[in-house]
């Protein structure tokens, strides 16, 4: 079984005036995602202007927390040194339920591995990395099919 990553030598995210709402929203642990308010089409990462209708009236809205695995990998080698002690781990695309290709990356870190498969429903939930900063991540859905 992996180890846990290291907390001290963890990145920390660094928002910026285009990320800070959704790093602000994951510190009350909610999760929020861009939207466009004309086209009403979600975009994470944020972005400066809708790729789609090309408006630049974008906000973050709070969406459910709720997907399903879109696609996964199991990570065995790792450069950055906080994470060699948690060797195996996973990268996962969660799509959200809100609109097709949403896709949150994250690390499902508290998951059995054998529960980490593509098509299974999650859930989100948060996860303190160091004092102040908390990670949106996803765990098996407790009830969904």
């Amino acid at each position: 079984m992996p180890g846990k990553i290291q907390s001290s030598l963890r990145p920390v995210p660094v928002p910026d005036d285009l990320t800070r709402p959704y790093w602000d929203g994951a510190k009350e642990r909610r999760l929020v995602i861009q939207r466009c308010q004309e086209c009403k089409t979600y975009w994470h990462p944020p972005l400066h202007q809708c790729m789609r209708c090309e408006s630049r009236n974008l906000t973050f809205e709070q969406v459910s927390g709720q997907g399903r695995i879109y696609s996964c990998i199991r990570v065995h080698d790792s450069q950055i040194k906080a994470f060699v002690d948690a060797l195996p781990y996973f990268v996962v695309h969660v799509e959200l339920d809100e609109q097709p290709w949403l896709l949150v990356t994250c690390n499902m870190a508290e998951a059995d591995p054998s529960e980490i498969e593509i098509g299974a429903t999650v859930e989100v939930t948060f996860e303190e990395i160091s004092e102040g900063h908390f990670l949106p991540d996803f765990k098996p859905a407790a009830h969904r099919g």
